[in-house]
């Protein structure tokens, strides 16, 4: 009974640990609107893409993170895309595009499927970007679900 009472207790404990990790999670994606908007800016400012990438992890620094770091690292990888996105792609409509970032992330962070290749919905997006800021956002929301 004791060993049996060990495991329940590891099982919750194992549950409250992923569903934090899950809260955690869902604020980086959250904060990806926001930090689309800067990286916008930034560049808008002047600053090269490889300004931008300069203080960011690379892709092999984030993959060596413990699992204790997995926010920190879902958040240098967020902004590693973001950064070749908005340097790859030139007429991304900002608003359309922060929604879609922020729900693929969202979506990868709970098992559901994505769009695996970017370059597929750009020039969806860029119609997102005619329309009115609400309709942008519920576009870029859409566009990041991928059609099955």
């Amino acid at each position: 009974m004791k060993y049996f009472l060990a495991i329940i207790l590891l099982v919750i404990s194992m549950q409250g640990a992923a569903q934090a990790e899950n809260r955690q999670s869902s604020l980086v994606c959250m904060q990806l609107i926001q930090i689309v908007d800067s990286a916008f800016s930034y560049k808008s400012q002047g600053k090269t893409k490889q300004q931008m990438l300069a203080p960011l992890p690379s892709k092999d620094v984030l993959a060596g993170y413990p699992k204790s770091m997995s926010a920190q690292r879902l958040l240098g990888e967020q902004m590693l895309e973001v950064v070749a996105d908005i340097y790859s792609y030139e007429a991304l409509p900002k608003v359309a595009y922060s929604a879609y970032r922020a729900e693929s992330c969202h979506r990868s962070t709970t098992g559901q499927p994505v769009v695996k290749d970017f370059s597929k919905v750009t020039a969806q997006l860029s119609h997102c970007g005619s329309l009115d800021r609400e309709a942008q956002y519920k576009c870029g929301f859409e566009l990041a679900k991928p059609v099955l």
